[in-house]
């Protein structure tokens, strides 16, 4: 065809050979290893996935796999935890990043990696290596060798200092700022041209974007303005699906994960939200997200018995602890960065170090929601979609998954072999689309995904 192109006109041969050439460079440059795109957007609780508000996300879920009950987080249900623990599957108290603003007190260091106190270098200072314990995927992925290699692009703690070497994945960008749909399609294009490029490609991205959780903090669900948000969402999952359907080869071949790292819940008023400035004397105390660090016994005995009066007298439904005294099952008191009181509201409630409102003026709109709840609640859950040539097709799964599974089913994906964790690779074995047992489950097998 082309040759007879060729003696009929010039030109044609010149176009038509460009064609080829371009098509054999996307084939060719993708990496030999199996293909990962990790993405979180963060706060998307499990029930904002329907086909009216988000038609292009709830197509991407109803062809690939995705769990109807959401995926349950891990308690403190807040974002750099349990980013790390979808990167990781550990629990909290095992991988130590237990908030998204913590003390470490035996370095007499703050972890602020949303530099929520608006300190210069705070979020340089929370990739330091004593705060991260475990091994992420990207690094488990490129530990394998043989030309893997892996990105975190935005994700929170993506860019620490974790054990193993190398530390870090090959390319890393912080997260330093909320964006825009046109700057997620960027960012997209280059998460893309990471896959795709010619000389070294990447087989692992992670990928985050920070709403909706951002937008819901200020707005709550009751305003009405968080369909917007999501459209935004589902417009960016429309590119990235348009994106993939050019590029026939690395849409055959890109597995894809798409998930979040809580949800949501909304503060049904100002007289709901416990602002601890306004309840107890805090001279010489440090706070945490949802946790205080005292370091007199007796003071810390005052303020508990101060902070469950005011509790009870004023009706909050909000729940306090004592470090050693937080539920077994949430993971979380078994690591010495977590503060010596802590504080779960339940959904409908918040705490606050500081407020900006007054609790007594009900007069002016409320619209704030918040996480950091049990994580059981159906609240806190988030949604869980897959997408690729491993997985399932039209399939839908009742039940809840357990993000502390997604590491052990990442790395079954990549053909590589898991570092220590909590995850549990048979709980995710439904999701694949070649059935397997556990006896199956050893490298060998695995490396021909």
């Amino acid at each position: 065809m082309i040759i007879t192109k060729c003696q009929i006109n010039g030109n044609g041969i010149y176009f038509v050979l460009i064609l080829c050439v371009i098509w054999l460079n996307t084939v060719n440059t993708l990496s030999d290893k199996p293909l990962l795109l990790l993405i979180s957007f963060d706060g998307f609780r499990y029930d904002l996935l329907n086909a009216s508000i988000v038609p292009n996300i709830w197509k991407f879920a109803t062809e690939g796999v995705y769990f109807k009950g959401g995926c349950r987080p891990q308690y403190l249900t807040y974002t750099a935890p349990n980013h790390a623990t979808i990167a990781t599957g550990l629990l909290i108290e095992s991988h130590g990043i237990v908030g998204n603003y913590f003390h470490d007190l035996s370095t007499n260091t703050t972890f602020d990696l949303f530099n929520l106190t608006q300190k210069k270098g705070a979020i340089n200072d929370s990739l330091m290596g004593h705060f991260y314990n475990g091994e992420p995927i990207w690094l488990t992925n490129e530990r394998a060798g043989y030309g893997r290699r892996s990105a975190a692009m935005y994700w929170p703690t993506g860019s620490g200092h974790w054990p193993s070497i190398p530390h870090k994945p090959t390319l890393h960008r912080s997260w330093i700022e909320y964006k825009n749909l046109s700057q997620w399609m960027n960012d997209f294009d280059g998460v893309l041209e990471l896959f795709t490029r010619e000389k070294d490609p990447y087989n692992f991205v992670a990928w985050y974007v920070a709403e909706p959780d951002h937008f819901l903090h200020f707005n709550g669900f009751k305003n009405g303005k968080i369909n917007k948000m999501m459209q935004k969402l589902d417009l960016l999952v429309k590119y990235i699906n348009d994106k993939l359907e050019n590029n026939s080869e690395l849409s055959k071949r890109l597995n894809i994960i798409l998930t979040a790292d809580h949800g949501h819940a909304e503060i049904e008023g100002a007289s709901n939200v416990l602002c601890l400035v306004e309840t107890i004397n805090t001279d010489g105390l440090l706070f945490g997200d949802r946790m205080i660090y005292v370091k007199n016994v007796d003071r810390k005995h005052q303020i508990y018995a101060s902070l469950k009066k005011v509790i009870e007298d004023r009706h909050y439904r909000i729940k306090i602890y004592y470090k050693q005294d937080v539920p077994k099952e949430y993971g979380y008191s078994k690591n010495d960065k977590i503060g010596d009181i802590l504080l779960e509201p339940e959904p409908g409630y918040n705490v606050r170090i500081k407020c900006s409102h007054n609790i007594d003026d009900s007069s002016k709109p409320f619209h704030f929601s918040s996480h950091g709840m049990n994580p059981n609640h159906w609240t806190m859950k988030s949604i869980l979609l897959m997408k690729g040539p491993v997985f399932k097709q039209n399939y839908q799964i009742d039940g809840t998954a357990n993000n502390l599974d997604l590491y052990p089913l990442m790395c079954y994906i990549l053909g590589v072999i898991p570092a220590p964790n909590n995850g549990t690779i048979q709980h995710m074995l439904e999701v694949l689309k070649i059935p397997i047992t556990t006896n199956s489950l050893s490298t060998k097998q695995i490396e021909v995904i």
